[in-house]
């Protein structure tokens, strides 16, 4: 049986974007604002991300749930702590880098990259910092990671948003 691949991915990013958008355990909720329409927002920006991957005819990436976990304590930590860094500095005894944050969150990856960016209100805003980036763009553009997860944080002052590309283990 064919299955059109637009309902298909409308019923895949119906189950996964709630996932994406929990808050992590123990994050202290009077510190940080919810984010209107995160899961829109998620949404919007891996339409923005793949839209550009289908121009270089690249696979869609996909959101992994384990990956929103760990882009979203990022995001959260960075603004809690007021730091913009691609190490985080308190949630872990460690430094933690992408690679770690994936692994504690469960993901098992080959290939791991990480863009983050502040300050940016919307989804276009923020992407479009990436795009005229020329590594955040390379990330974007590389033919190696298959899945995503997606982070957003937004404190009184900030917005931090927090993107992990991955190719799986297996």
């Amino acid at each position: 049986m064919r299955t059109n691949s637009f309902t298909a991915n409308r019923f895949f990013l119906a189950i996964l974007l709630p996932l994406c958008a929990f808050r992590s355990f123990g994050q202290k909720p009077d510190l940080l604002l919810r984010v209107p329409a995160e899961q829109q927002q998620i949404s919007q920006m891996l339409g923005y991300i793949n839209q550009l991957r289908a121009q270089h005819h690249l696979s869609s990436l996909t959101l992994d749930p384990r990956l929103c976990q760990a882009a979203r304590q990022h995001a959260e930590e960075m603004g809690q702590y007021n730091y913009f860094s691609h190490r985080g500095r308190r949630r872990f005894l460690f430094s933690s880098s992408p690679g770690t944050r994936a692994t504690a969150s469960g993901y098992q990856w080959k290939a791991i990259a990480e863009n983050i960016c502040a300050g940016y209100r919307s989804v276009a805003a923020a992407f479009q910092s990436w795009e005229l980036s020329a590594e955040h763009y390379r990330n974007l553009t590389d033919s190696h990671y298959r899945d995503a997860g997606i982070g957003i944080a937004r404190t009184a002052t900030r917005t931090d948003w927090v993107l992990l590309l991955a190719l799986p283990w297996n």
